[in-house]
């Protein structure tokens, strides 16, 4: 099974839980678990089996329509009481440098479906937008799902941030980051008030400590 999988479960597990994080897994592991498998490669379906394996003690079902049926009702309580955890989980999935463009994609979507007005998903996807080393098609996911998430309270920052990347440089050497970055900032634009937005334009970037 998927490396990148037990990583995740671990993490989700790591404290009082670990030995039924390991439970879950070995069941994972087995041959006939073939099609879950396949199923929990999205990042998103993987949180929701851990969530629902973690509530519950009655094991994985026996097929794919059992397994749906239970990432449904634990989705809609995700829905109604929100989910840190799991938004966590995909935020620090999003951070491994050694991870692959398709996963960090399939986890920016999962933040789109669940992350709504989340600080710490909205940094990580501001993040992805603004890093160089990766593909057009991940920065792209990042800045729509950033568009979805986002309040309007926390556009100010947002636009600090990415309206440095509206430069000449940017848009001759790496067009397709300008224009994402261009799109969410339209977006602020459209639902901020006047001086709250020239304000942002106008904010300098806070240096991180060590920078």
């Amino acid at each position: 099974m998927n490396i990148r999988n037990k990583e995740f479960i671990g993490r989700w597990f790591h404290n009082k839980d670990a030995d039924k994080g390991e439970k879950l897994w070995q069941e994972l592991d087995k041959a006939e678990r073939q099609r879950i498998q396949d199923l929990v490669k999205n990042p998103l379906r993987l949180a929701l089996l851990c969530s629902t394996w973690q509530g519950s003690d009655k094991g994985l079902p026996e097929t794919k329509a059992g397994l749906y049926q239970q990432f449904v009702e634990e989705f809609y309580k995700w829905k109604e009481n929100g989910n840190q955890k799991a938004i966590a989980a995909l935020v620090e999935l999003i951070g491994k440098p050694q991870l692959n463009n398709y996963t960090r994609r399939r986890a920016a979507i999962s933040l789109k479906e669940i992350g709504s007005g989340n600080q710490k998903a909205i940094d990580a996807l501001v993040e992805l937008i603004g890093n160089p080393q990766l593909d057009d098609d991940t920065r792209s996911q990042a800045a729509d799902s950033l568009e979805k998430i986002m309040l309007e309270e926390q556009m100010p920052s947002v636009v600090t941030v990415l309206k440095d990347y509206l430069s000449p440089e940017t848009y001759k050497n790496d067009f397709k980051r300008f224009d994402n970055c261009y799109k969410v900032i339209w977006k602020c634009a459209q639902s901020m008030p006047y001086p709250v937005f020239y304000q942002a334009w106008h904010q300098q970037e806070k240096v991180k400590d060590g920078e």
